[in-house]
């Protein structure tokens, strides 16, 4: 079964959430259903550039970036409920709203 999420109104982005958190985690429950795949997601992405001058006079390394994006991204698995039929990874989704982080939430 092929399922096709479009809006004029809704961002990509929303529609590939919500088809992640609402709709296929409904249909894996189905009885024979073995596999739920969302594919085309759009997500958003962080890029960053970064000025070798600028951080040479500040002394940060490459290194202190990389680990304080790492640190920066919320989006982390952070454990697992297991049921009697399935195993279901809770994952807190905190966002950035106005500079501070949102409170997380569980999918």
């Amino acid at each position: 079964m092929f399922l096709g999420l479009t809006s004029d109104v809704v961002p990509m982005y929303v529609l590939d959430d919500y088809a992640e958190t609402m709709i296929a985690p409904r249909i894996s429950m189905v009885s024979g259903v073995s596999q739920v795949q969302v594919q085309g997601a759009q997500k958003y992405a962080v890029r960053v550039q970064l000025d070798p001058e600028k951080l040479h006079a500040q002394e940060i390394g490459l290194n202190e970036v990389q680990d304080a994006l790492r640190n920066w991204n919320v989006n982390v698995p952070t454990g697992q409920l297991f049921g009697r039929d399935a195993t279901y990874t809770i994952k807190a989704a905190g966002q950035l709203a106005r500079g501070r982080l949102a409170s997380p939430s569980c999918r």
